[in-house]
Order: C-alpha cells, then structure tokens, then sequence
C-alpha cells in the first residue's frame, strides 16, 4: 500500500487535533492510498473512508481557539485523484445557508467547504476546490476564479449534518501522477451557526 505525505501548509482556517498529540501546520501527514476508491456521492459511509486519515480540530478566524462544533474530514488517493471527505455537524433545526448559485462565486457567504491543494510545496502555485451546502462550486488556480478544472464533488444533508465527498484529478493539479508530498488545507464557512 502506498502512501503520500501530506503536509499542511496554507494555515488559513484548520488546526488538526489527533488523540494525545496536537498536529499544526508545516506538520507531515501520511495518507494512504485507497485500494478501493470510495463513492463520491456524498454520503460518507464510515464502511468506505474507514482506515484513511482522518481529522478534526478547526479553529476559528474570530479570536483563533477551537470551534465549538468539529467538522470531521478524511483524506486517501488513488493512481488518479486526491479523496477528501468532510462531514459538518448541525444543530437542531439549523438552516443551511447556500444562496449562491453560480459557479465561482462568493461561497465563502454561504455554508461551505474549500479545500487547498500545492502539488508543489516549494512552489507559489497552489489550487482551490470549493462547494456549498447545495452543491455550487468553486475551483481556481491562485486567485484566478476564471480557470476551471474537470472534478468531481457531491454533496448531502440531513437533518444532523452535512457531507461533501471531492474527487481532484491528479491532472487538475498539473501532475501526471500523485506528488510525493502535497500541501493542503480545508477550511470550512459557517454561515448557518452549526
């Protein structure tokens, strides 16, 4: 089984706390590689991203310190795509907020997750891949919204949570096959007060 160091660079919204040990940014992670990929339909079936790395712990922008309500993300790849997980606990009769509609737009003002990839950690270079509660997107490279990307990503709710299940082509990210080590970030917007 293969696995690709993870390392966490864009320290823009995400701490990751692991059993006994607190993990920051700059920290490698070993992410294993899936022999059999999970179904992005997003519903994350414990059965599918079960034995992949998996981490909680965001903080937040306002203050920093731990957010009161943890999202769980996974992470694994194949030979083609980077796997990411995220399940967003809710409360009790919270209305999810996805009021944009259009891709590449302001999601970061609705119930949303983005995630951050560099292929390339010595590089400036780095991808963004966002969506929101009701399924829009968002993906750019840098800060340009204009470049689109071929992906996947799947989204559902129920009452006591959202998930997004994303699938990044290797090839979105400018590599022929998965790097040997990775820079990435989730942060996650919460709009709805989950």
């Amino acid at each position: 089984m293969r696995t690709l160091p993870v390392m966490l660079l864009l320290a823009l919204a995400a701490l990751l706390c692991f059993p006994d040990s607190l993990v920051r940014a700059g920290t490698l992670l070993s992410v294993v590689s899936a022999r059999r990929a999970p179904t992005i339909d997003g519903q994350l079936r414990t059965n599918e991203w079960a034995g992949f790395t998996a981490a909680t712990g965001f903080e937040t922008l306002e203050g920093g310190g731990l957010a009161e309500t943890q999202p769980v993300f996974y992470m694994t790849f194949d030979a083609d795509r980077f796997l990411v997980a995220v399940c967003v606990p809710r409360s009790s009769g919270s209305e999810l907020r996805s009021n944009t509609t259009d891709r590449d737009g302001a999601l970061y003002n609705d119930d949303s997750l983005e995630l951050f990839l560099q292929p390339d950690p010595d590089s400036t270079t780095y991808y963004q891949f966002a969506v929101n509660a009701g399924g829009t997107v968002l993906d750019a490279k840098g800060q340009d919204v204009g470049w689109d990307a071929e992906w996947d990503v799947r989204t559902r709710g129920t009452s006591a949570s959202w998930s997004a299940e994303f699938a990044i082509p290797w090839q979105a990210v400018g590599c022929a096959k998965a790097p040997g080590t990775l820079g990435f970030n989730v942060a996650w917007n919460c709009r709805s007060g989950t």
